[in-house]
């Protein structure tokens, strides 16, 4: 492992939480080029829809996690899970190998 990122959890619901994985502070966004990621406006959406359509909205944050990183991103993508260890005294570090938050690729590898 190169690097670090940070997780938290966040609750989700009363008995659920949701794990963040952020790398948006260990620096390697200042190295990465993504292409331009533009989202629809509310006026694209309605330019679309015709009478009689109908439109929903689909949280699809749960699939995010879902997309793998890049080979070379993995080497860069460390979780720091000593605390998760019982053994004392003994640093562990995991290899993340999906999409985490704060990357700056991550919506437009996703959508590839």
């Amino acid at each position: 492992m190169e690097s670090l990122i940070h997780f938290f959890y966040v609750p989700k619901g009363l008995d659920d939480i949701r794990m963040v994985y952020n790398g948006a502070g260990c620096g390697l966004n200042t190295g990465i080029w993504a292409a331009h990621f533009g989202l629809p406006t509310i006026r694209n959406v309605f330019r679309s829809l015709l009478p009689g359509y109908a439109q929903a909205d689909i949280d699809i944050a749960e699939c995010f996690l879902n997309f793998m990183l890049h080979d070379m991103l993995k080497e860069m993508s460390g979780v720091d899970v000593t605390s998760l260890e019982e053994e004392e005294g003994r640093k562990v570090w995991e290899r993340w190998v999906r999409n985490w938050m704060g990357l700056r690729d991550s919506p437009f590898r996703s959508i590839q």
